[in-house]
């Protein structure tokens, strides 16, 4: 019921005509820069019994056509904005020593990761930003979370969108477990369903007291002013 659906028992199933389901073929990408956060992705992919594609950053530079192997591409959460998360660990010269995330005589633990590389410099560079426009032009679902939604963005992939950040959104005394509305605690949320691009990012902090009084209290400078008469162990300002 919680769906909205009603189930009703029947004898036997019904003689219509029926055809399998194809199941979404997905990637879930990573960068090198961090493998830890898209890890909460992942773990709930699994708990509910998705399959899906591990793949770096890397990948997506180097597999020209997306589209043929996966009908999702969901870009795991990274810090950084478009140009940083593109360009990946900076790589200077070929002639550096590569960076290397693999089993080694030294390192046999990477062995047991999902994802291995030769070289952890340099993410999917432009080529990986040309095959992801092609992929989403071929149909393909492309969905980032948070500053991965300045990727499609800055680089043209859809128009007529922009990111606002909510700089000065604060709170602040002690903790409480009570969290802001979604409308207030939003911010940096952006939606975009533009050629099959969808990107959206909720950030939420948790209030220290009941939603109407923390909103009441957290008024423009006023509040910023009482915070800094407080003294400062007794601040506790909490910032998207």
């Amino acid at each position: 019921m919680d769906l909205g659906l009603t189930a009703t028992a029947v004898d036997k199933l019904p003689e219509v005509a029926r055809h399998e389901v194809g199941v979404p073929r997905i990637a879930l990408v990573h960068t090198w820069v961090n493998t830890q956060n898209e890890g909460w992705y992942r773990v709930e992919l699994e708990r509910l019994g998705i399959p899906y594609d591990y793949i770096s950053d890397q990948d997506v530079g180097r597999m020209a056509d997306l589209r043929e192997k996966y009908d999702a591409i969901i870009w795991g959460p990274v810090g950084g904005n478009a140009q940083s998360i593109v360009r990946g660990i900076a790589k200077f010269s070929d002639s550096e020593a590569p960076i290397p995330w693999k089993a080694s005589v030294l390192t046999p633990n990477i062995g047991l990761t999902p994802d291995q590389t030769d070289d952890i410099r340099g993410g999917m560079g432009v080529q990986g930003v040309a095959n992801l426009q092609k992929f989403i032009e071929s149909g393909g679902l492309f969905i980032t979370i948070g500053n991965n939604a300045s990727i499609p963005i800055d680089f043209g992939m859809v128009s007529g969108v922009t990111i606002q950040d909510a700089r000065n959104l604060q709170c602040a005394g002690p903790c409480s477990m009570q969290t802001l509305p979604t409308a207030a605690a939003r911010s940096h949320t952006v939606t975009m369903r533009s050629s099959r691009c969808i990107s959206t990012s909720h950030r939420f902090f948790k209030c220290p007291r009941p939603v109407e009084e923390a909103l009441a209290a957290g008024e423009g400078a006023a509040a910023r002013g009482k915070q800094a008469d407080r003294p400062a162990e007794d601040r506790n300002p909490i910032r998207t």
